[in-house]
């Protein structure tokens, strides 16, 4: 559900799009398998996909996985929104 949903978010037509974490405790390899084929897709069409307010299990799960390296991560969603607003894509020195 949750993949499809974003998925048809990202084909909206959004030049950015901040996907706020702050409320998920956990995710398994599903969750990541489709944060995974967001970023694809995000890709695929233009979009600049960002994640924030990540737990601290689930960024140690994408520093374990490498998938914070192909992702940026914000602290918070405001951060990320209030940069990518000011740029096409945000700069890694002004995160976290």
């Amino acid at each position: 559900m949750f993949r499809t949903e974003f998925l048809s978010c990202i084909d909206s037509g959004e030049r950015w799009i901040v996907l706020d974490l702050a409320g998920v405790p956990f995710c398994d390899s599903a969750g990541l398998n489709a944060l995974l084929a967001a970023r694809r897709r995000a890709l695929e069409t233009g979009v600049t996909l960002v994640l924030a307010g990540l737990q601290p299990q689930l960024r140690q799960l994408l520093k374990l996985t490498g998938v914070e390296t192909i992702l940026d991560v914000y602290d918070t969603a405001e951060n990320a929104a209030d940069i990518l607003a000011d740029t096409t894509v945000g700069s890694r020195s002004d995160k976290d």
